[in-house]
């Protein structure tokens, strides 16, 4: 079983630091269909978690991601591969994401289906489906004061 590093980012909302980004994953999805989490990327061979970051805002979120420190990390196994997950606070370089078109979406990347500011409570279906992103978000005491 191999192992896949990735990252998920916690983006307070500016204006209201109770909501923060969620963003729902397609109904097709293998692992979590139709499930809100946060905004993750896996990392490429060789990639450092500032690219990723990158990557993850301007292909699956349309603006600059900037990230801030880890607030937390785990590790999970799923069906085919190791999953090892870090958890950053980030901001975003604009006051919303603008999630790119469904024929954008040709690299084999999972890219969201809608977004929102919700409220950390929102992530607590996710964390009982599996989702690591929102296990870690829940689980961790400095998001609720950051």
């Amino acid at each position: 079983m191999h192992t896949v590093r990735a990252i998920a980012v916690f983006i307070e909302n500016p204006l209201d630091s109770s909501r923060l980004l969620t963003v729902r994953r397609p109904d097709d999805d293998e692992d979590l269909p139709g499930v809100w989490g946060l905004p993750a990327t896996s990392l490429r061979d060789n990639e450092s978690v500032e690219a990723a970051a990158h990557r993850l805002g301007t292909r699956k979120l349309g603006v600059n991601v900037t990230l801030g420190t880890m607030l937390a990390e785990d590790s999970q196994e799923r069906a085919t591969q190791h999953l090892s997950m870090s958890l950053y606070a980030a901001t975003l370089d604009a006051t919303s994401p603008e999630l790119p078109e469904s024929d954008d979406q040709i690299d084999g990347s999972t890219y969201y289906t809608d977004w929102q500011w919700g409220l950390l409570e929102s992530l607590s279906q996710g964390a009982q489906m599996g989702s690591l992103c929102c296990q870690l978000a829940l689980q961790d005491n400095s998001t609720e004061s950051m």
